[in-house]
């Protein structure tokens, strides 16, 4: 007989119940891997075998153990939406990220990187499986902003997963600027004070 503490409740069927000298006895169970293995990691299976002699003595009960590493699988997406599609100088501009953990593991030290915003820290650091976060970062459109006729921006989400492994995911809009709105400025020199002489 097989005792499984994965499977307390069920009995391992073997292909044989009696064994003479040299013979093997074979069962088996299938488990469907669930959320709870998938966070552990991994899956370890301890399987303990009885037995009986012809004289109703019980041998040495033999225990095996298996363990199983879960296949990680770390992935991450990242949706980004722009509140405007044109500007003009001293628009404010709001960018919505939405970062997703698409992969079978938890996700941590999650980084940000986006030339436009160098100095902005993600208001969190880890990603459960399937779990996803919705931030916002404005900008104003400045005087360079439209006379290059457009602003580009691009970022990218980094995670790490427990063995170590990184994966992430970018994205970019592209906002231009409005035709219709764009005023040109022409600078003045100074000339000092007009001096006027009267004879």
């Amino acid at each position: 007989r097989v005792i499984d503490a994965m499977f307390p409740d069920l009995e391992i069927k073997l292909d044989k119940t009696s064994l003479g000298l040299g013979e093997v006895a074979t069962g088996s169970f299938v488990h469907t891997v669930d959320r709870e293995d998938v966070i552990a990691l991994s899956i370890t299976n301890n399987a303990q075998a009885t037995s009986e002699n012809p004289n109703g003595e019980n041998p040495e009960d033999k225990e095996d153990k298996v363990t199983v590493d879960l296949d990680q699988q770390p992935s991450l997406e990242l949706n980004k939406e722009v509140d405007t599609e044109v500007y003009q100088r001293g628009d404010i501009i709001t960018y919505k990220f939405n970062v997703k953990n698409t992969g079978n593991v938890e996700l941590s030290d999650l980084t940000f990187a986006d030339p436009m915003f160098e100095n902005y820290t993600l208001p969190f650091d880890t990603l459960g499986i399937g779990e996803e976060q919705t931030f916002e970062i404005q900008y104003t459109a400045s005087k360079d902003d439209v006379a290059k006729d457009y602003i580009f921006n691009h970022a990218i989400i980094t995670g790490t997963a427990p063995n170590g492994g990184t994966t992430e995911a970018n994205d970019f809009a592209v906002t231009v600027a409005d035709p219709e709105l764009i005023v040109v400025e022409k600078e003045v020199p100074d000339r000092g004070p007009i001096i006027i002489e009267i004879i």
